[in-house]
Formats: structure tokens, C-alpha cells, sequence
């Protein structure tokens, strides 16, 4: 293609971006490019698979690339380790990158990216997730009152869940309860007592763990009677177990428990 035919001019652009799919990388797009660049950077503003070493070496004037989404798993695994591991490209959380990036994101008044790779690695709890009972620390009343699956969607602070809990005398119990990550209490109600339920979510001060405190009040002999529950949930072993710590005090009894849930 003959890109000057559609060139506006040096005065009316400051980046030069081409769209490749197919893994179209051919060597006359790119010296197109590169020959009304003077300089400007060129960009792949939109590609379904990402160049290849043997491409970059070719081409090696790419300043970035933007898979188009839906399109990351066209690549195999395999692909993208060799451009992790390559000394030619640098990702979000390479020390370089983020060194260079910097005074471009203060001029744009964006956070500094360590705080932007800080939340985002940040456990996630997204996923089907099973009991296990045998890995679990119970107390004498065993897996009572305990979901047995949670079907999680984790999205940015708000985690959508939905427990399914063993009814002994009828069908299966399935609840929603979402979870709001906020350090300021919010009321919903008790989908186990028809009560006001108060939850405050929050991270701990290391970012690994996602404590959950609530606490509501029910109705008890002629008075009342208050509920509270502190859960400290943690993803282990490559995000394949959800650990859900918990210690709870009601007018029944005290808890001191860690349920495991194994992904599905």
C-alpha cells in the first residue's frame, strides 16, 4: 500500500499507527511507514496476534502493540513467554518501563504505575469454587451452616457471589450476596435472617488478603441479639485454593474456623 496517497501531512499527527491481522506483518507495510515517520513513532494500533521475534528483529521500530479484544488467546502460551523473556520488549511491570513511562504519566496527570500494578495484583477470587472438607479447620458443629460451592465473578471492588448451601430436608439453598470492597460500611440485608446486615470490606495493610467484617441484629427471646463475623479470604497454591478464615460470635456460640475451597 501506498501510504503517502492518504498521508496528511508531518503537521497533523504525531504517531504513525497500522493495523495487522492474520499475522500480516509484511516488510513493505512497515517501511511504508517508516519512511514518512521522520522520526515519529509507529505504533500496531490494533493486531490479533502480537509480532514475533523474528518480526521485531525485522521490524524493530514497533513502540507498542494493542491485541484487540477477545483476540489474546489466538496466541499460545508458549509465544508470548518468549516476548516476556525478551530483552527487546519491555511489559507494565519491568523496571524500565515503568522508569521511562513516568514523567509521560505525571505530564498526563495519571497515578504512578506502581500504584496501578499494586491493585492489580491484588488477589483474584474470580472462579467455581468446592468445599474441601478435608482441608478445612472446623469446629465440632463440622460444615454447618458452610457453602459448599461459590461461583465467584470478581470485577474491579465488586465481587458477585453466589453460594449454594446443602438443605437437608429440601432442595439446595443458592444465595447472592455481593460484596462490595469499601472500607466505609454499607447496609444490605441478611439473606439468612431478614435483617439489617452491615459489611465493610476491605484489604490488608500487605494487599494479599481481603478482610470481610459484617454484623447484624436479630430478634431473640424478647429482646435482641447481635451477629458479627470478621473473614480474612486468601487465594493459595497458583490460585487454585480460596481460604476463607473465619471467626464469628452469635447467640449461639463462637467460631474459629478456616474453610477451603478448591477451583473447579
Amino acid at each position: 500500500m501506498d501510504y503517502v496517497n492518504y498521508y496528511p501531512g508531518d503537521d497533523y499527527l504525531d504517531v504513525l499507527a497500522l493495523d495487522v491481522y492474520g499475522r500480516d506483518f509484511n516488510q513493505t507495510y512497515y517501511d511504508g511507514l517508516q519512511a514518512l515517520s521522520k522520526g515519529k513513532p509507529l505504533v500496531l494500533g490494533e493486531v490479533g496476534n502480537p509480532p514475533a521475534l523474528d518480526i521485531l528483529e525485522q521490524q524493530p521500530g514497533w513502540a507498542f502493540y494493542v491485541i484487540w479484544v477477545g483476540m489474546v488467546r489466538n496466541t499460545p502460551k508458549k509465544e508470548y513467554q518468549l516476548l516476556v523473556v525478551a530483552p527487546n520488549v519491555l511489559h507494565m511491570d519491568d523496571s524500565a518501563y515503568i522508569e521511562r513511562i513516568a514523567p509521560f504519566r505525571k505530564v498526563c496527570g495519571l497515578p504512578p504505575l506502581e500504584q496501578i500494578l499494586a491493585q492489580k495484583s491484588k488477589p483474584e477470587f474470580t472462579g467455581f469454587w468446592i468445599f474441601d472438607e478435608d482441608s478445612s479447620i472446623l469446629d465440632d458443629w463440622g460444615a454447618g451452616f458452610l457453602p459448599y460451592k461459590l461461583n465467584i465473578s470478581q470485577k474491579e471492588n465488586t465481587l458477585s457471589i453466589e453460594k449454594t448451601t446443602i438443605v437437608e430436608w429440601g432442595d439446595d439453598q443458592v444465595r447472592a450476596e455481593p460484596l462490595i470492597i469499601d472500607s466505609q460500611e454499607y447496609e444490605t440485608v441478611s439473606p439468612r435472617f431478614n435483617s439489617p446486615l452491615f459489611t465493610k470490606t476491605h484489604w490488608s495493610e500487605t494487599g494479599d488478603t481481603l478482610i470481610v467484617e459484617t454484623r447484624t441484629t436479630i430478634a431473640w427471646g424478647e429482646g435482641s441479639a447481635e451477629i458479627r463475623t470478621r473473614e480474612a479470604w486468601q487465594v493459595k497454591d497458583g490460585d487454585q485454593v480460596l481460604s476463607i478464615h473465619q471467626q464469628s460470635k452469635s447467640p449461639w456460640r463462637e467460631r474459629n474456623i478456616t474453610a477451603v475451597y478448591r477451583k473447579f
